[in-house]
Order: structure tokens, then C-alpha cells, then sequence
């Protein structure tokens, strides 16, 4: 493979106008829905697609005979929790058989034509199998192409250790297993000393490279096969500089890493395993990392950082996805690279995502979007040169009818600069608006371009959308990330507020009617907009946000050990710092709070517990502080149930069109 550095060097704002025509109110139930077509892959010959299908609370999932058109419906068996889509897993042994995995109930396997469909792990697993274990697998790590194709490598924990906690499992140090996935017979073929966290096999499936955790250090070790013994490598032993293992190349001679530039944004680099050297960066950006450490981000259910690996024999490093202000991709593939030409050229002004591709890459499975536009899946033909439309992911959304948005950037009260995303309703014009400031959780993830059904259906209720990526969101280097650290309840939120002026500076808000809504740590911050900045906002919305730092770090800590190093680093130490903690945590700051807020939380949220809702809302009626308060049972971090989800939308919806009519008109607050 021919690798070079790329350094990509793009403009600073992208600015797409609204649409002429005032939008039509959509019913909220349009935008509760989650994709009814989601996780399509192409099989290695090209022959089938196989998709999760999610019609009327059934889930399904369908293989589709593309040249005879003969679907194949495989109807899942009940999970214990609401479907995540994010949480699927689909792949291809091979041409004839498929793995999956739904929610938390464990992978599966079955043929192409719908028989010999097997239950491999979790509450899935076949009951009628001789050793009658549940295994515990989050992940698969290598298919036997060529070889053994009915085999797989897989996670493995023990089922002691693998306590399910609502959407999260209390899962580290996985073992290694070999599962036939037509019998269900497995073997263990790595046990974990207990500090591994990832390991790497070579392209026979032999594992040859592993990321060791101490503690909030780690360092990479590595074999020559699988008779030799583990042993670190120079450059990446634990006083080294932080990096983290992403692939072998196709000859097994180079591992490439996640490792930070000298201007500190993350970049690929290869690592020579025989001369115990790095190279050049295959791929690097000026201004955004192109892997974050921590943190990979989803667009219209596609993930947008990361390499692209071939999945035959060769395991080729074919190319990158990445992120600027916008998803990018990078073929090394001189075929991908022409053919990804020909898409954007066909369907112009959208990003059109080779998401799967047959073994000799003549068909192509891709998916065609934007932030107007949850997506479309199209298989492109290399040889004949078609391209023949299968399915919309939501095909009740009308991307004519939904609003764009833009990409600026804006300069914080200190200087730093921070990139946002906004988003103008449909027929408002582009002055004068009321806005909400919608903040994004973490705080170690980021807003990304593309469709959010939160964006749209605020957008088509006629307000402006404004997301700040601000201090601490991933992907801007290493240095603005840690910029968040004993900042989450200070600069952070100037941050969020300094976007919000900057929108009324420039005409674009209206100043008297603004509002801030968010979920998780975007929550929190809706909370502490209200605190610290009890003149700007009209109103605010939580949805599972933080309330009592000193107790979610405890929570956290007896639930994830392994967490609270991380927590005391970025917010503060529950013991040490408690002052600090309590004059950052909202339930301590009603008193300065005077617009309403209304509160959303799930009775089972493993990540930010129950009573940190129930302690806000307790407090706000002790201070006599307008509220309203929405909960549910069997929801966890954020609601996922479909008629849930319905319910908050209307509650939004009104909410809003009490204490900010988008319209102009006065509030019924203050009638």
C-alpha cells in the first residue's frame, strides 16, 4: 500500500442558506421515530444486503437478494431493554452466513437464505447447546477469511463479572474466545491477565498486539507469534508519550497507531515493528484530529472517525473518515479514491459514504446524506456505472421540508476559538429569531454535521439552533480537550453563553428570546445557563442532566472503579474539592434561577442516576422555582421507548410554546 501524509487545510465557515417556503408543522411522531432502515452491509460477493428493519415497534432483521429482490425477514426475539440503534452490530463471515447483534442480548448467526440461525452469546445464546454457558461478548474481533469462515474471534467475560446495568455493562479486560457460529462451540484462546483492554490480531487471526492499562497510563505490547512472549514496545512503554494501537498492515510488518502530531491533534502513524520506529503520519490534519483517543464520533448512524480496513485476506488499509467542520473521507485506494469522485459528482452537495464494498470492490454499498437528510442507501456499480437507489433510512422525512445547517466559528471572551453549527428554521428569514442554545453531552464528545431530529423538529417549530463545540469536545486536538479540565461548570459554559451573544451580535437571535436545552452534560449545562445567566434565557429544558457533582462522582465510582481517576481530573475530587463541586452543581444554585425549567429523566438511568433528578426537582419546589417534570420508567440515560419519546417531544413542544412562542408573542408566563 502507498501511504503519504495529507494535510488538509479547509475553509472556516459553510454557510447554506435557509430554505424560501415557512415550514409545515410536522407531527412530532416523525421525529420520535428512530430509522426504520438502519445498519445495511454489503455481503463479500455482492449478491446480498443485509439491514436492521424497525417497523411498528418490530425489529427485524432482512436480507435482500439484490439481483432477484427476494427479501428474507428474521424476526428478533424481545430485549430487556428499548433497541438502541447505535448499539447494532452486523457483519459478513462470509458470502452465505451473517452475525449480528441487537441491543444487549448477544450475537447470533444465521445463512443468507434465513436457516441455521444460531444464538452464540448473551440471553440469545441456544439453551439446547451441551455446556449451557451465557456468554458475555461486546465485540468481535477477527473473521477467518479463506480459512475457518464459520468461525469468528469474540470478547469474552465471565459471566460473574459481567453485571448488566441498564445500557451499560460494568465490563473491562475481556478475554479472547473462538466461537463456531453453526455449532456454538467455543474455545478460549487468551485469557486476560486483567490489565488488557484491546487487543489486535494479524491477518491469520493470531493475536500479536495489545493495549495494557495501568491505572491513566497504558502502553502497548506486542509478539512475534503466538509461542513468544508478550513484551513492550520502544516508544509506547508506559512513561511514552500516550498512544493507542489501531491495525496491523496487510504484511503484518506495521502497526499503525492513533498517536499526536507536534502540534498535538491526533494522527495516524505507521510503526515499523521490525526497525522499532515511527514514520511520517499517513493522514493528518492542521487543525482536527483525524482518530480522537477517547471518542468516535456517529452521523446519520454512520461512524465517521476511523480507518477503513479491508475485510478479505488482505486487510489493506483502503482509507480514513474523519472529521472537520464536516465529514471527510481519504482513499489510499486509487479505485475508491475515482469512485468516490463519480458519487459526489452524481449526488452533488451531500457527503456520500462508501459504508461497505464487495471483495473486488466492483459493487459499492453507500449511503447518501446530509444535515437536511437522515440518508439514503444506493449501490453504485463500478463496472457497469449505475447507481440504483434501495432504500430511505426514514422514508417519511421530506429533506425539502427540513432546515440546513451551517458551520461558524467564533471567538470565546478569552480568545479561543470555538467552531458551532447553526441551523435556521425554514421561511424565518435569517434575523431577528428566537433560538435555542442546544448543548451537546460528555462533556468528551461533540455536535457533528448531520441530520438531529432534536435540530429539526426545534427548527420547524420555527426557532434557531445554535450547537457550540465548546471547550473540552473531542476532535480539535489534544490541547483544547484539556482546556475543559476544572472547567466544566466555568469556562465551559461561558463558552456555550459567548456563542449565544455571538448570534444575537450579529442580528441572527433575537436577544429577548432565547432558550437552552440539552441532554447529559448538555443538561447540566442547560441548568447552569439558567444559574449563571439568569437575565439571557426565556427558559431551559434538562433531559438526564447532571445536578450534584459530589454524588455522580461517588455513583460513578462505586459503578465504574476505573472512572473516578477521570472524573476528579476533569471536574474535582468529592472529598477535596467539595466546595468547588457544590458551587457548580445546580441543585445547590436554585436560588439564582428565575425562568422555568422543564426536567426529563428516566427512573433507570445507570449514567446519571434518578434521585439527581429527584434532588433538583425537590429543590426548585422548596425555593418555589417554576418547573415541570417529566418521568419514566424502564428508560435509561436519555428515553428510547418510540410512545416515550412522543410524549417528550409534545412536552418540548409545549413547553416552548408557553415561555417561548416562536411566533413573538407574549408568553403565557407572563400574561
Amino acid at each position: 500500500m502507498r501511504t503519504r501524509a495529507l494535510i488538509f487545510v479547509l475553509p472556516a465557515f459553510w454557510i447554506l442558506s435557509g430554505r424560501e417556503a415557512r415550514a409545515e408543522r410536522i407531527p412530532v411522531e416523525d421525529f420520535a421515530h428512530f430509522a426504520a432502515f438502519s445498519s445495511m452491509t454489503l455481503s463479500p460477493d455482492g449478491r446480498t444486503v443485509a439491514y436492521v428493519q424497525n417497523l411498528k415497534g418490530l425489529q427485524e432483521i432482512v436480507l435482500r437478494d439484490l439481483d432477484q429482490e427476494k427479501p428474507i425477514r428474521l424476526e428478533m426475539p424481545a430485549s430487556r431493554v428499548p433497541w438502541v440503534p447505535q448499539a447494532t452490530r452486523i457483519a459478513w463471515l462470509n458470502s452465505q452466513r451473517l452475525i449480528f447483534s441487537l441491543a444487549e442480548g448477544g450475537f447470533s448467526a444465521v445463512d443468507r437464505d434465513g436457516q441455521r440461525l444460531r444464538g452464540l452469546t448473551g440471553s440469545y445464546r441456544d439453551r439446547n447447546l451441551s455446556d449451557d454457558t451465557e456468554i458475555q461478548s461486546t465485540g468481535l474481533i477477527h473473521f477467518f477469511r479463506g480459512s475457518d469462515e464459520e468461525s469468528v474471534l469474540m470478547t469474552e467475560y465471565p459471566s460473574r463479572e459481567a453485571q448488566y446495568q441498564g445500557e451499560w455493562r460494568v465490563l473491562n479486560a475481556p478475554n479472547v474466545i473462538r466461537m463456531h457460529t453453526r455449532t456454538g462451540a467455543w474455545s478460549r484462546v487468551e485469557k486476560n491477565p486483567g490489565t488488557i483492554e484491546l487487543w489486535i490480531p494479524d491477518s491469520a487471526g493470531t493475536l500479536r498486539v495489545a493495549l495494557e492499562v495501568k491505572g491513566s497510563i497504558a502502553r502497548t505490547v506486542y509478539r512475534k507469534d503466538a509461542q513468544s512472549p508478550w513484551a513492550p514496545l520502544p516508544g509506547m512503554d508506559w512513561n511514552d508519550p500516550m498512544l493507542r494501537p489501531l491495525a496491523l498492515s496487510s504484511d503484518d510488518r506495521t502497526l499503525y497507531v492513533n498517536r499526536k502530531t507536534p502540534k498535538g491533534h491526533w494522527a495516524v502513524y505507521p510503526y515499523d515493528l521490525a526497525e522499532h520506529s515511527f514514520g511520517e503520519p499517513v493522514i493528518a490534519h492542521e487543525h482536527f484530529d483525524i482518530v480522537p483517543n477517547d471518542w468516535r464520533s456517529v452521523a446519520n448512524g454512520i461512524l465517521v472517525q476511523g480507518l477503513v480496513i479491508a475485510r478479505d485476506r488482505s486487510r489493506e488499509l483502503l482509507g480514513a473518515h474523519f472529521l472537520t467542520e464536516f465529514p471527510r473521507t481519504v482513499w489510499f485506494d486509487p479505485g475508491l479514491d475515482q469512485a468516490q469522485a463519480a458519487l459526489n459528482s452524481a449526488l452533488p452537495g451531500r457527503i456520500n459514504t462508501i459504508i461497505s464494498l464487495s471483495d473486488n470492490r466492483q459493487r459499492l454499498l453507500v449511503q447518501s446524506w446530509s444535515s437536511a437528510d437522515p440518508g439514503t442507501y444506493y449501490l453504485f456499480d463500478t463496472e457497469a456505472k449505475t447507481l440504483a437507489k434501495l432504500l430511505a433510512r426514514m422514508p417519511w422525512i421530506d429533506p425539502a421540508k427540513m432546515a440546513e445547517s451551517s458551520a461558524v466559528r467564533l471567538r470565546a471572551r478569552d480568545g479561543t476559538l470555538l467552531q458551532a453549527y447553526l441551523t435556521l428554521p425554514p421561511g424565518r428569514g435569517g434575523k431577528n429569531l428566537p433560538l435555542v442554545a442546544l448543548v451537546h453531552g460528555g462533556p468528551h464528545t461533540r455536535d457533528v454535521w448531520g441530520y438531529d431530529p432534536d435540530v429539526q423538529f426545534l427548527a420547524n417549530r420555527g426557532y434557531a439552533v445554535l450547537q457550540v463545540n465548546y471547550r473540552g469536545s473531542v476532535g480539535f486536538g489534544d490541547a483544547f480537550q484539556k482546556m475543559a479540565r476544572r472547567e466544566v461548570g466555568g469556562k465551559v459554559q461561558h463558552d456555550i453563553t459567548d456563542g449565544v451573544r455571538w448570534a444575537v451580535q450579529q442580528g441572527i437571535a433575537d436577544g429577548r428570546r432565547l432558550a437552552i436545552m440539552g441532554v447529559s452534560f448538555g443538561g447540566y449545562s442547560a441548568l447552569m445557563g439558567l444559574a449563571l445567566e439568569p437575565e439571557l434565557y426565556r427558559c431551559g429544558i434538562n433531559i438526564s442532566g447532571v445536578t450534584d457533582w459530589i454524588e455522580l462522582i461517588k455513583d460513578k465510582a462505586e459503578m465504574f472503579p476505573r472512572s473516578f481517576g477521570f472524573n476528579v481530573t476533569l471536574v474535582g475530587d468529592p472529598v477535596k474539592d467539595a466546595d468547588l463541586l457544590r458551587s457548580i452543581s445546580p441543585v445547590h444554585l436554585v436560588d439564582r434561577m428565575r425562568a422555568p425549567v422543564l426536567i426529563i429523566h428516566g427512573r433507570d438511568d445507570p449514567a446519571v442516576p434518578f434521585p439527581q433528578a429527584r434532588g433538583l426537582v425537590n429543590a426548585l419546589e422548596k425555593a418555589g422555582k417554576p418547573h415541570e417534570f417529566m418521568s419514566k420508567y424502564n428508560e435509561q440515560h436519555g428515553l428510547l421507548d418510540f410512545r416515550n419519546r412522543v410524549e417528550m417531544y409534545q412536552r418540548i413542544d409545549a413547553f416552548l410554546a408557553k415561555h417561548l412562542p416562536a411566533d413573538g408573542g407574549t408568553p403565557k408566563s407572563e400574561k
